[in-house]
C-alpha cells in the first residue's frame, strides 16, 4: 500500500496495490553477474525482479514484481528481449 500521499515504500509488500510502473529492462541494474534477466528493484533498491516466464511456454512475461516491496512493473521493451531469445 502507498501512504496517504501515494508514495511508494521499501517495506515488504507495501507497494502491491499500486499501479504497475512502466520500465525498460535494458535500463535496470542487474542483480548479479550470473543472470542477464534478474534486476534490482528501482523502487526499494533491495528487492529483485526475477523476470517472469509463462509456465507452459517459457516465454518471457511483460509484467513482473519486486520480491520484496511487491511493486509491479510492465516491461516496455519486452519484444526486444523475446526477439533476443528467438521466442
Amino acid at each position: 500500500m502507498a501512504d496517504e500521499n501515494g508514495k511508494q515504500h521499501a517495506e515488504s509488500g507495501w507497494n502491491f496495490e499500486l499501479a504497475p510502473l512502466k520500465v525498460k529492462h535494458a535500463d535496470l541494474e542487474r542483480a548479479n553477474d550470473e543472470s542477464a534477466y534478474r534486476s534490482k528493484c528501482p523502487v526499494c533498491k533491495k528487492g529483485v525482479l526475477m523476470m517472469r516466464r509463462d509456465l507452459k511456454t517459457a516465454r518471457l512475461e511483460d509484467y513482473d514484481f519486486c520480491c520484496l516491496c511487491a511493486q509491479r512493473f510492465e516491461y516496455e521493451d519486452i519484444d526486444v528481449l523475446r526477439k533476443r531469445e528467438g521466442i
